[in-house]
C-alpha cells in the first residue's frame, strides 16, 4: 500500500512536471513578433501624439514628452505620468460641425448657416496643424502593444476634416461647384495618403470614415451639377501597412499572454493560486501559436478581392482557426473569448472600395446604373435605399461604406 502511493505521488510530481513543459513560439508567430520589434524613429508618430500642444509649443517635443513619460511607466509601474493641461491644449471646435456617419449629419452640413470665414479664422490652428500633419510621408506607432498603449488623440483629424467638408459645401452653394469638387478630390487624395502610412487598425478606421463620407459630399455635389469627376484612386491593401496593424493586434495578444504566464491571480484576481498550477492550464507560446494561425487568417483576408472575401466569409471557412487543446485548456479558451471580431473591420475596407467602384461608375465614366456589377457578387447589380446607391455584401454594412450617397 504504502509503495503505491509512493508510485502515484511520483507519477503525479512527473505529470506536473511535463505539464509546465510549453512548445517552441511557431515561425509564423517569430516572424510577426519580428515585424514589430523593430528599431525606427517616426517624427509623424510624434506629431501627431502632441498634435493638441498649444501655440508656443512643438508638437513633435510635446509628444516625445509624452511618450518618454509613456515608456518609464512600462519601466516602472509606480512611475506617475504628468498629463499634459487640458488648459494648454488647442480648442476643438464647439458649433457649427457635427461629425458622425449618419444621414442627418450630412443634411445638417448642407443646410448650415454658420460663417464658414469666422469658423476657419477661428481655427486656424488647428488646421494649420493637421496639414502640416497630413505632410508626413511616414508613419509609425514607436510604443509596443499594450492594453494601456498610448492612442493618440484623433478628434483632432476628425475636428479639421469637418471644417475642409464644410469649407467645400460652401463653395458649392456659392456657385463655386468646380472649385468645391476639386478641394474635396485633393483632401481624398492626403487623406488616402495618410491611410495607407497608418500602423493601427483604429488609425485607419478612423481615416476611413472622412474618405467615406468626402465621396458623399462629393457625389451629391456632382449629382446636381452633372458634373464628371476625375479619377479618384483607391485603397491599395497589399501595402505593409495594413499587414501591420493585425500584426499589431496579435503582439498584443502575444505580450498579454507573457504576463499571464504563472500569473498567481490567473485564476482569482482575490486568491493567489501557485505558478505550477497556473502553467498546467496555460502556455504562453501555445495560446500564442494559436492567436499567431488566427491573425495570420486575417492579414490574409485584408488582400482578397470583393468576391473572395464573400466566399470565406459565407463559407466560415477556416473562421478563428482555434481548436480545444488540454495540455493548454485554459489558452484554448481565452483565444476563443478573447478575440475580437476583426472581419468586420477589414469588411469596411472592402466596402469601401465597393463605394468608390459606385462612384467611378456614376460620376467618372458617367455610365447608366443598370451596368454596374456588384463586386461581392458579379451576377447581381445596385439596390437603391433612400437617396443612396449601394451594393450588398456579406456583412451588414451599419455606416453606408457601400452605399454612396447622390442626394440630399
Amino acid at each position: 500500500m504504502k509503495t503505491g502511493l509512493i508510485w502515484l505521488g511520483l507519477l503525479i510530481w512527473i505529470l506536473i512536471l511535463l505539464g509546465q513543459v510549453d512548445d517552441e513560439l511557431s515561425p509564423e508567430a517569430v516572424s510577426l513578433i519580428d515585424m514589430i520589434n523593430r528599431d525606427i524613429e517616426s517624427d509623424a508618430y510624434l506629431y501627431l501624439l502632441g498634435i493638441f500642444s498649444s501655440e508656443s509649443e512643438s508638437p513633435i517635443e510635446v509628444g516625445r514628452e509624452l511618450l518618454d513619460q509613456y515608456l518609464k511607466k512600462q519601466e516602472d509601474p509606480s512611475f506617475e505620468i504628468t498629463e499634459y493641461s487640458e488648459f494648454k491644449k488647442i480648442e476643438l471646435p464647439i458649433r457649427g460641425v457635427c461629425s458622425g456617419e449618419d444621414e442627418q449629419c450630412l443634411k445638417e452640413k448642407f443646410s448650415c448657416n454658420t460663417d464658414i470665414d469666422e469658423l476657419t479664422q477661428q481655427n486656424a490652428l488647428l488646421l494649420h496643424r493637421v496639414n502640416t500633419f497630413l505632410q508626413f510621408d511616414e508613419f509609425t506607432t514607436l510604443t509596443k502593444p499594450a492594453l494601456d498603449e498610448f492612442i493618440p488623440d484623433y478628434r483632432y483629424i476628425i475636428a479639421a476634416q469637418q471644417i475642409k467638408i464644410l469649407e467645400a459645401i460652401a463653395l458649392y452653394k456659392n456657385g463655386q461647384a468646380e472649385q468645391a469638387a476639386n478641394a474635396l478630390t485633393h483632401q481624398f487624395s492626403r487623406l488616402r495618403d495618410s491611410l495607407e502610412l497608418q500602423d493601427r487598425l483604429i488609425g485607419k478606421v478612423v481615416f476611413l470614415a472622412q474618405l467615406s463620407e468626402i465621396l458623399d459630399v462629393l457625389s451629391v455635389i456632382l449629382s446636381n451639377e452633372e458634373k464628371q469627376s476625375k479619377l479618384i484612386e483607391g485603397l491599395d491593401r497589399n501595402s505593409e501597412s495594413f499587414e501591420m496593424m493585425f500584426t499589431r493586434e496579435f503582439a498584443l495578444a502575444h505580450n498579454s499572454s507573457l504576463m499571464l504566464d504563472r500569473d498567481p491571480n490567473f485564476y482569482d484576481m482575490d486568491k493567489n493560486a501557485p505558478k505550477w498550477a497556473v502553467r498546467l492550464a496555460f502556455k504562453p507560446n501555445m495560446t500564442t501559436n494559436a492567436f499567431a494561425s488566427a491573425y495570420l487568417r486575417l492579414i490574409k483576408l485584408t488582400k482578397l478581392s470583393a468576391s473572395d472575401f464573400a466566399k470565406e466569409i459565407e463559407s466560415n471557412a477556416n473562421h478563428a482557426g482555434y481548436s480545444l487543446s488540454l495540455r493548454n485548456y485554459a489558452g484554448s479558451i481565452l483565444t476563443q473569448i478573447a478575440s475580437p471580431d476583426f472581419d468586420r473591420y477589414i469588411a469596411r475596407f472592402i466596402d469601401f472600395e465597393a463605394k468608390l467602384i459606385i462612384f467611378s461608375h456614376l460620376h467618372y465614366y458617367q455610365k447608366n446604373l443598370d451596368e454596374l456589377k456588384n463586386p461581392y457578387y458579379p451576377s447581381a447589380g445596385p439596390v437603391m435605399s433612400g437617396d443612396n446607391v449601394c451594393f450588398t455584401g456579406p456583412l451588414e454594412d451599419r455606416r453606408n461604406y457601400r452605399c454612396l450617397r447622390i442626394s440630399i
